[in-house]
């Protein structure tokens, strides 16, 4: 039986505000064989799209690895502005095993990506989830924390080493998180309410679960809600 992957990486650039990086990117994301664009989303206010791409393991690690040379040649982190938190030109890599892929194999797969991104590209990479090289390192937003703009003294810290690369960030692509993950659900809900509160408990709701992480963020007149929830 064939093995299957699937990969959901996360770019810097809309097709609202950069349609030629958007397109180059979808012409890229189509171009390896044995690889499927399932799904791309684009949003002009996060200033941010994400792709879906299922395949066989060789076609996504390739295709991983082909987009990210794309954004890196063509999104400037410098002049990059949007609601949603990012890092760098590809904000992050994610893999998630499907038919019959185990996660370790998943993980082996983000070490090479992330190797061959610094030895080509020179962009520094952070394993998250279960490819983490440290606890804290499992989640996103952790790694995240500091954006684009924070970065360069972040990775200073002793604890913040980049996992491939050296202490400092590409100077227009930033930095990179990619690892393997389970599936995971992600939605924006917009509310009524220019409150930014916690989201993870409203008055009409009960504590959201373990697996699950949210964010408020002001947007226009009310306040957006980012919401994700992981398969335990």
């Amino acid at each position: 039986m064939a093995k299957l992957i699937e990969c959901i990486p996360n770019f810097s650039c809309s097709k609202e505000k950069d349609e030629a990086t958007y397109n180059a990117l979808v012409e890229t994301a189509k171009s390896v064989p044995g690889c499927t664009l399932f799904d791309a989303q684009t949003d002009g206010n996060h200033n941010r799209c994400v792709f879906t791409l299922i395949g066989s393991p060789e076609a996504i690690e390739e295709v991983a690895f082909q987009l990210t040379k794309v954004a890196t040649e063509r999104i400037d982190m410098n002049k990059h502005h949007g609601e949603h938190k990012r890092m760098g030109a590809t904000d992050v890599i994610p893999f998630v095993p499907q038919m019959d892929v185990t996660v370790e194999e998943a993980v082996e797969m983000s070490k090479r990506v992330a190797q061959r991104i610094w030895d080509e590209l020179k962009v520094p990479s952070f394993l998250y989830e279960d490819s983490a090289t440290r606890p804290e390192r499992r989640n996103l937003a952790t790694c995240r924390k500091g954006e684009f703009e924070g970065m360069p003294e972040k990775l200073l810290q002793p604890e913040w080493a980049p996992d491939y690369g050296e202490r400092k960030i590409h100077p227009t692509a930033g930095i990179t998180a990619i690892g393997a993950r389970m599936p995971l659900v992600a939605f924006n809900c917009n509310l009524e309410t220019s409150m930014l509160r916690s989201p993870r408990r409203s008055p009409r709701s009960s504590a959201a679960p373990p697996a699950a992480s949210a964010a408020a963020r002001p947007w226009a007149s009310c306040s957006r809600t980012a919401a994700s929830r992981r398969s335990p």
